[in-house]
């Protein structure tokens, strides 16, 4: 964790995090259409009945709305990969930004004074494990049966057990913890009938029957092939009976493997024969130097892919999927987090979506003046609402993309720029993250809003005198 990783945030600066009903996010339809076509013809055909030329319009217009009821039902109902597990994970998990990953979005948001959904946000940090912190912690019920969690001091990585964390010394502790060398020695003298050969390295491991077969397999596995699992392993030793084997496995046993520790205490001894005799030196001498035990931790989402297999790893796979799907709980606390630097929340719409906006947004007041450009640009803004920023030198200005070179309509772009940025950096007007912009409405005052009354008061009564004049008419008719 002490490795200072800048993530990469390329998806962050240049995806299109618009609304999925933008023309950008809108698949093309008529492939889609053709295709339809033409597998309802084929089903026709295979199945031998008579096109649907000759069938009656109402038996037509049911299929119709059947069809269209079944793609309705498909659309709402969006098609997610199942979880690993369907019961509640025994771990609490969280996550969090990393600390440089924050700084690189802030730094983004306050850069362009663009507005993001708070949403996509947290979708954006937790698509990649660089850019998020995991929080593991073990509910109360568990702690008070005394289960914890056990952290590697060595790079931070989380275990069930003390016992597991020593094995992952063992495997990646060579050269910080201990060190190894290779000395000459009596080969083992005996009668060897049969001698096991690793399957996946091509190694001689051991004859079955000597002394030191269980360690020296361990052993092997520790330190070659750690990446897979002992159970794989075992299954792949294969069994070579030729005298041959016994030969050069005894040739090879001439030269053996020493271990001592790097940094040696006192009481420590000199060497160890094998990975087993200094992992049970470990275990019962060393576990509180290289272990320690908490209830709640975090590690950076780097180290996911090295965690070992178990409760945890599964229960931390669970609740990220959950938060891909609907990124709750990861979205309140990164808003706790933009809180805390100075960011500005609000909601939009009818469905209350969230936004984090580097400005707070401001509303004009009755009267109050701007410069004609200024002034021009937020009456077209009003008139036209969320109108995409790339498309305003067009809309508002009649500038095509093919005059937009000439001097004239060059510093006529220039000064729409500068005033578009500066009505979004005093928040004014709000750009959003797909390119919209839109502008608040001016506050209403009293006395604005006593002529307003008064005018609808006044309309009432007309309307309603022109309905009494009316009656008369109509009780002749009566």
């Amino acid at each position: 964790m002490s490795e200072k990783v800048q993530p990469n945030l390329a998806s962050l600066l240049d995806a299109n995090l618009g609304p999925a009903w933008s023309s950008n996010n809108l698949p093309s339809s008529s492939p889609s259409k053709k295709r339809s076509t033409e597998q309802t013809t084929h089903s026709e055909r295979k199945s031998g009945r008579a096109p649907s030329v000759g069938r009656s319009r109402e038996h037509s217009k049911s299929e119709r709305e059947k069809g269209r009821q079944t793609r309705k039902d498909k659309s709402a109902k969006p098609q997610y990969p199942r979880a690993l597990r369907t019961e509640k994970p025994f771990h609490k998990i969280s996550f969090f930004p990393s600390p440089e990953t924050f700084n690189a979005i802030a730094a983004n948001l306050r850069e362009t004074g663009r507005t993001f959904e708070l949403f996509d946000l947290a979708s954006t940090i937790l698509a990649k494990p660089e850019r998020f912190v995991v929080r593991a912690s073990i509910p109360k019920e568990a702690i008070d049966q005394e289960k914890t969690l056990c952290v590697s001091k060595l790079d931070g990585l989380v275990f069930d057990s003390p016992e597991a964390v020593i094995d992952h010394l063992i495997i990646k502790g060579l050269g910080n913890i201990y060190d190894s060398e290779e000395i000459e020695t009596e080969p083992p003298s005996g009668n060897f009938p049969a001698i096991n050969r690793c399957g996946i390295t091509g190694d001689w491991l051991a004859p079955p029957n000597y002394h030191r077969y269980a360690e020296m397999i361990r052993e092997h596995h520790a330190t070659k092939l750690a990446d897979i699992t002992f159970d794989k392993f075992e299954k792949k030793i294969e069994t070579i009976r030729e005298p041959e084997a016994a030969t050069v496995w005894i040739e090879e046993m001439r030269k053996t493997r020493k271990y001592k520790l790097t940094k040696p205490r006192a009481n420590d001894p000199e060497n160890f024969d094998s990975l087993e005799a200094l992992r049970k030196h470990l275990a019962f001498h060393k576990s509180a130097a290289f272990v320690q035990t908490c209830t709640n931790t975090e590690f950076h989402g780097r180290l996911l892919q090295s965690l070992s297999t178990g409760t945890l790893r599964d229960d931390i796979e669970i609740t990220l999927e959950q938060q891909r799907r609907f990124p709750l709980d990861t979205a309140l606390a990164l808003l706790g987090r933009f809180r805390a630097a100075k960011f500005h929340h609000f909601k939009r719409g009818k469905k209350g979506i969230s936004y984090i906006s580097p400005v707070k947004r401001r509303r004009r007041v009755a009267g109050e003046s701007f410069s004609p450009s200024i002034e021009a640009l937020i009456s077209f803004l009003e008139k036209h609402p969320l109108t995409e920023k790339g498309s305003l030198a067009e809309k508002h200005l009649g500038i095509s993309a093919e005059k937009k070179d000439e001097l004239k309509n060059s510093d006529a772009i220039r000064t729409l720029a500068q005033d578009l940025h500066w009505l979004v950096t005093e928040g004014y007007s709000t750009e959003y993250s797909d390119g919209r912009v839109e502008i608040r409405s001016p506050i209403v005052t009293s006395e604005a809003k006593i002529k307003k009354k008064v005018v609808d008061k006044d309309e009432e009564k007309e309307s309603t005198n022109s309905k009494v004049e009316e009656q008369p008419a109509d009780s002749e008719k009566t």
